[in-house]
């Protein structure tokens, strides 16, 4: 007997992390396949790929600054893959290294502020913008991202994907801005707008 089985899955189990999102493995699946169907993978099977696709790469982290006109696209989830890449990145950021990198929250917000809710006012709203800046904007990709992500998943796995991926990575961000706020109340008269 023989043959080839072509197996895919997006959980290890059921129970399981998602372990792939079908839309972004697209150009993977399809590489895979003509791989197969060839023998190898050459520049003429990688082509084939690209033009059956409408894509300009088969590698979706070049996607981004490879782009092919939405018009010429028969890939459904190249809009997604994108918006997953360009989160990834903004993700890993070493701008998102907030709490570790930032000068003000290393001077004058350190876990010895916080513990004990000491702030210089000046320097709270200094964090304060930073920080509400650099969350809005992650937010808003993240939103981008579970829009288009409903278009193929249900949103119960569209917000676990987003509580896998993002969350643990914005949650110090904002217990920054929590603390921040407590301490600047500990700090001011309560008749002060701050």
């Amino acid at each position: 007997m023989q043959g080839i089985a072509i197996t895919g899955w997006q959980r290890y189990d059921h129970l399981s992390v998602l372990c792939e999102l079908l839309p972004v493995a697209i150009p993977s699946l399809a590489s895979c396949l003509e791989t197969l169907c060839q023998g190898s993978f050459s520049k003429e099977s990688q082509t084939k790929v690209t033009e059956t696709l409408g894509i300009s790469t088969v590698e979706v982290k070049d996607m981004v600054s490879k782009p092919c006109a939405a018009s010429c696209s028969a890939y459904p989830g190249q809009r997604l893959a994108k918006l997953v890449v360009e989160l990834s990145e903004l993700l890993q950021s070493e701008e998102l290294r907030f709490l570790d990198t930032n000068m003000f929250v290393k001077g004058w917000f350190t876990p010895y502020h916080r513990q004990r809710k000491i702030v210089n006012p000046l320097m709270a709203q200094q964090i304060q913008h930073q920080a509400t800046a650099l969350l809005t904007a992650v937010e808003l990709k993240v939103e981008a991202v579970r829009q288009e992500m409903v278009q193929f998943f249900h949103e119960s796995t569209a917000q676990e994907w987003i509580a896998q991926h993002v969350s643990a990575v914005l949650e110090p961000i904002r217990r920054l801005l929590e603390d921040i706020q407590v301490a600047i109340q500990e700090v001011l008269p309560p008749s002060f707008n701050f």
